[in-house]
């Protein structure tokens, strides 16, 4: 006969068996100390409700000839997002034309350099605004992208790191055709990083290259939570007959 207690003893010896095989296998099946940070950072910046973005896209064509000039062009976006569905994006291309265009749900306004405000027609009405669709396909493809990056390397020990990473193949399919504008098999090579300060993510930078040119997109991040409010352009300075 086993002595009293026996049974409750060896019970508990076996659950903490259990609890200690089960942290194991927990931290064997966790992703990787550096791909963790960077999906947080990311995620974190992705949901923080508002916040303001500025992409530069540096387009450089290599010479032909051994001792000619590179070609470099270069356009800036800058966008004001709010949640779920305001957005206030200027673009200013290599010519100096400045375009600047205010979403909100499914309505549009669109300026052209210090020209008057037009009313562009609405969007189709559905269970997502043209605004919220906006938001999700083009916006928050660049913080979704590092939020899903696989083989992360971490660059710097302290609170304001460097990351690397790559992408599988459909995020890789959406960034190529959102921010390149081409396909996965147009590109020959690609280079993703992203920066995270603390607890968010505040850069990134998306580097593509094909044939003679490089493509380069650099990302910023600020005001994070407190951006400006996006509101529709007044009345007063609307195109008359606009609408």
């Amino acid at each position: 006969m086993p002595a009293p207690g026996r049974e409750s003893l060896l019970l508990v010896g076996a659950l903490g068996v259990l609890s200690v095989g089960a942290i194991v296998l927990s931290l064997l099946t966790a992703p990787p100390i550096a791909e963790q940070q960077l999906h947080v950072g990311a995620s974190a910046t992705a949901g923080v409700g508002s916040f303001v973005m500025d992409l530069t896209n540096t387009v450089t064509t290599r010479p032909v000839l051994p001792r000619g000039v590179p070609q470099v062009q270069s356009s800036r976006v800058h966008f004001v997002y709010q949640s779920p569905d305001r957005i206030d994006e200027t673009l200013q291309a290599g010519n100096n034309q400045t375009v600047r265009v205010i979403c909100i749900g499914n309505l549009r306004y669109e300026r052209t350099a210090q020209g008057r405000w037009v009313q562009l027609p609405n969007g189709p009405s559905g269970a997502v605004s043209t605004c919220a669709s906006a938001v999700s396909t083009v916006v928050l493809v660049p913080a979704d992208a590092a939020a899903a990056g696989t083989g992360v390397v971490r660059h710097g020990e302290t609170s304001n790191a460097l990351y690397t990473y790559d992408l599988a193949p459909l995020d890789l399919a959406t960034v190529d055709r959102v921010l390149f504008g081409a396909t996965p098999t147009v590109i020959a090579s690609h280079a993703f990083d992203a920066t995270i300060d603390k607890e968010f993510m505040v850069s990134q930078t998306f580097t593509a290259a094909a044939g003679r040119q490089t493509d380069r997109i650099a990302v910023r991040y600020s005001r994070l939570g407190t951006a400006p409010a996006v509101e529709p352009p007044p009345s007063s300075a609307l195109r008359a007959g606009a609408g």
